[in-house]
């Protein structure tokens, strides 16, 4: 945010129903509805006219937002999108087959919350290593994933079989954008191999893949905000919040 705003851009980050330091009785909130929870927002806010950055389950969230009020945004920076085809969320996610914090007899959920941030770690960085000197990094993360609280983070690793609830159709979603669009990515990003498949659904729109780790992860930031700042800046229109 403070690159952002050296940036000439002023910024807001809202926390997702069930997510940061927001309240923990969201289960089961849709993509539909956190769009619609975070336009109120702004509305409350009466910021009418914007420019939108979201990453991973906030991208599919910024697709609708767009849908649903594509007059109020400016451009749109969609980082990291889920669309992935089953054999490839089955590799992704195999790194945490098996990790829950259901209290049983193997005494694995004594560990999980720290395992599934080493892991999360190594999925985003091939290259990481536990040690003394990355402890920290571990620690930081920990920190943030168990304010998530305990049944987000169930639900999220152990999904109920008997849901009723349709999964969000982003593919679907991508292809009826008509925002002006970027589309990023990074070399060893976890989710690359969705990256064209959504540059190709979005008509007219742009993307951008980061050398090597994303910027996020390996302390770039600034070059992380330059990018998205470029598309923001285009087309001659106004610096909106």
């Amino acid at each position: 945010m403070r690159h952002f705003a050296s940036s000439g851009f002023e910024s807001l980050a809202f926390d997702l129903p069930g997510y940061g330091r927001s309240h923990k009785n969201a289960r089961g909130w849709t993509i539909p509805q956190c769009s619609e929870n975070i336009l109120q927002a702004l509305d409350q806010l009466a910021i009418d006219r914007f420019h939108l950055l979201g990453g991973h389950l906030s991208a599919s969230i910024a697709v609708e937002m767009a849908l649903t009020a594509p007059k109020r945004i400016a451009h749109l920076a969609l980082d990291g999108l889920l669309n992935l085809a089953e054999d490839e969320w089955r590799n992704l996610l195999h790194r945490f087959r098996g990790m829950s914090p259901m209290m049983d007899r193997n005494g694995a959920f004594r560990s999980f919350a720290f395992d599934m941030v080493v892991s999360t770690l190594q999925e985003w960085n091939p290259e990481f290593v536990l040690s003394d000197s990355t402890l920290p990094q571990v620690y930081d993360l920990l920190n943030d994933y168990l304010e998530m609280g305990l049944d987000p983070i169930r639900d999220f690793v152990e999904p109920q079989s008997d849901t009723t609830d349709d999964a969000y159709d982003l593919a679907g979603a991508l292809s009826r954008l008509r925002v002006p669009t970027l589309v990023l990515s990074a070399d060893s990003e976890p989710l690359r191999a969705g990256f064209q498949r959504s540059l190709d659904a979005i008509r007219g729109s742009d993307g951008h893949v980061f050398p090597g780790l994303h910027p996020l992860v390996s302390d770039r930031s600034g070059e992380y905000v330059e990018a998205i700042a470029a598309h923001f800046a285009k087309r001659g229109s106004r610096r909106y919040r």
